[in-house]
């Protein structure tokens, strides 16, 4: 796969990957709000969403 489809596919790797966790308690949107960014749960999913990142793009 070259071009556009390859990123169509890594993209949609990404958002299923990233969607498979719920953080109880958490309203839609939670990672974007400032008011709630210092949450445990705001710090859980950046910290999954970064370790997906590394490891579809292979770095550390």
């Amino acid at each position: 796969m070259a071009g556009r489809a390859a990123g169509a596919a890594w993209d949609e790797e990404l958002v299923h990957v990233l969607r498979r966790r719920r953080y109880e308690g958490a309203m839609h949107d939670f990672v974007m709000l400032d008011p709630l960014r210092e949450t445990q749960a705001a710090g859980a999913a950046i910290e999954q969403g970064v370790g997906v990142l590394r490891r579809a793009l292979d770095t550390s």
